[in-house]
């Protein structure tokens, strides 16, 4: 057993928070990734574009259509993009 598995920090292990910074570092440059993706993929839609569209663009990009609906979610309710009916968007 290693010196690393026994220490503790309060409750938890050396091991263990070393996990946890390493998974905080892997969703950081995740957040990078996308957000500079996320940029491109909103510069390449047009003023007016459906669903499809976006995942059509938001597939040259390698973003997965789950993460593009919950992009067009998020752009709706920060007032990025208004739905004009199901599935159309206008960009603001």
């Amino acid at each position: 057993m290693f010196l690393l598995d026994i220490v503790l920090i309060g409750k938890t292990t050396v091991k263990q928070t070393l996990k946890k910074g390493y998974k905080m570092h892997a969703l950081q440059q995740i957040q990078e990734r996308n957000g500079l993706i996320f940029g491109e993929f909103l510069s390449e839609l047009p003023d007016t574009f459906t669903t499809e569209q976006a995942k059509r663009i938001g597939s040259e990009y390698g973003v997965s259509i789950a993460t593009i609906h919950n992009w067009l979610r998020m752009m709706r309710r920060e007032g990025l993009i208004i739905k004009v009916r199901f599935g159309e968007y206008f960009k603001v």
